[in-house]
């Protein structure tokens, strides 16, 4: 009696790499979106947002566009082996496209040869337990799923009973290897998963920390933000305009104008509002002229109490109403009350504070 080995070999294969492109993920921020939860919903981490945004707070806004990962396509194997399959195609032998097994030819690819047995390249990756594309000539692969192959495998033993002896022992033992592969391949990815889960769940905790702490700052800030307002109204209600005068009259006693000086003997322009805010409202105002200008409000009706400032903020002084001003002009006329429309240049504005 004719005798025939059959033997199922693990093969490895060789085609081009195949190439990925890279497209940038965009996500438009929503109101209630946090980094965390937009990291959860992209299966990505808060750090990777950071890093692809270069931001190093976790501050977003509503209608803020970021970007949240890279989605990975993967080409086609081989451009290049389709065309070359055109070309051969007359010349290559006819393949039994029923056969469960593959002897790689040189010139093939993994993509050819799942076009030949109408199968997706994948898949052969995977019946063979290949972890990339790199085959070799001369190589058998599994070409049909495990099952199909069994069958494929037992007809034909039927048919030939006369002529072949089948030795079942190796092919069960390629899918007992098969079966512990694929096994291990998905204890693998559970445990990927648990981490992943881990990590997800330490950064969410974090966020929630980090969100509750910038909560109770903005609510630190906005109780001391309406306390100083209410005190700079009763200070305001309790002042009348009349006392405005007296006010920036006792700050300028005893003081003689020197510039960028701040002190009890002498004063600049923006020294001596300082000084005067500080006992008419018990508020700090900036050092400078201009300093004083960005942090007032500008108003269009003057109130005795209220900054007016000239000359692109190179001066200021203390409007007293009815159009006149106490200042510290210069060394030659000194600290004292004038009229605004005297002071030599323009006025920016009035600045309450």
């Amino acid at each position: 009696m004719k005798k025939t080995l059959l033997s199922l070999a693990t093969v490895t294969a060789v085609t081009g790499i195949a190439t990925t492109t890279a497209d940038a993920s965009e996500y438009k921020i929503k109101a209630g979106d946090t980094l965390w939860s937009i990291a959860a919903k992209y299966n990505t981490s808060v750090s990777e947002i950071q890093s692809l945004n270069n931001i190093s707070s976790h501050l977003i806004f509503p209608n803020q566009v970021i970007k949240v990962g890279e989605e990975k396509v993967e080409a086609s194997t081989s451009t290049e082996s389709k065309s070359n399959e055109a070309t051969q195609q007359t010349s290559e032998a006819p393949v039994n496209t029923n056969a469960s097994t593959y002897t790689i030819k040189y010139g093939d690819t993994l993509y050819k040869i799942g076009q030949k047995f109408n199968v997706d390249y994948k898949k052969i990756k995977e019946w063979n337990n290949l972890s990339s594309d790199m085959i070799y000539a001369g190589k058998t692969l599994v070409v049909k799923a495990p099952a199909q192959a069994e069958a494929t495998t037992q007809t034909r033993t039927v048919e030939a009973v006369e002529t072949e002896e089948v030795k079942p022992a190796e092919t069960n033992t390629v899918k007992e290897d098969n079966n512990q592969a694929a096994e291990a391949a998905r204890k693998a990815e559970a445990e990927r998963q648990a981490e992943a889960a881990r990590k997800a769940e330490a950064e969410r905790q974090a966020e929630a920390e980090r969100q509750a702490e910038a909560q109770r700052q903005a609510e630190a800030q906005r109780q001391a933000e309406a306390a100083r307002k209410a005190q700079v109204q009763q200070t305001s209600s309790s002042v009348s305009n009349g006392s405005v005068e007296s006010i920036a009259a006792r700050i300028a006693s005893g003081k003689r104008y020197v510039f960028g000086a701040n002190n009890q003997y002498a004063v600049d322009c923006s020294a001596f509002t300082q000084q005067f805010m500080k006992a008419y409202k018990g508020i700090n105002i900036p050092r400078t002229a201009r300093g004083q200008q960005a942090a007032g409000t500008k108003v269009s009706n003057p109130q005795a109490g209220d900054l007016v400032v000239f000359n692109n903020g190179t001066h200021v002084g203390v409007y007293l109403g009815n159009g006149m001003v106490y200042d510290a002009l210069n060394p030659t006329d000194g600290i004292g009350k004038r009229s605004v429309s005297w002071i030599w240049g323009h006025v920016d504005g009035y600045y309450r504070f």
